[in-house]
């Protein structure tokens, strides 16, 4: 008489299973590092392009660590390091200028 196995003792699903699992960490971390274009960063943090370049000129976007440049391509940006800006993981410090360096409207 044979018992009948369970799905924990079957190899075969346990594979399956792990396939499953596998595949599914891998589309996450790919998604992860995945390398976005300037309208598509804009999209995913809902502003213009032009803002993002503006972003970029000014060095809150810095190359290297937020978007690279290939020869031939536009810049691409990380989607974790973008998403990481967002979240507040890359501070980035605000200039500010004491009041008796502000200047005034000429009269």
């Amino acid at each position: 008489m044979t018992t009948p196995m369970a799905v924990d003792d079957d190899p075969a699903a346990r594979s399956g299973e792990a396939g499953k699992r596998q595949a599914g960490e891998q589309s996450r971390s790919s998604m992860s590092d995945e390398y976005l274009t300037i309208s598509e960063t804009a999209a995913l943090l809902k502003v213009s392009p032009k803002r993002v370049r503006n972003l970029m000129s000014a060095g809150v976007f810095r190359q290297g660590e937020h978007f690279y440049r290939r020869s031939g391509l536009g810049p691409r940006f990380k989607q974790s390091a973008i998403t990481a800006w967002v979240e507040g993981g890359d501070e980035q410090k605000i200039m500010t200028f004491p009041v008796e360096h502000k200047l005034t409207m000429a009269r």
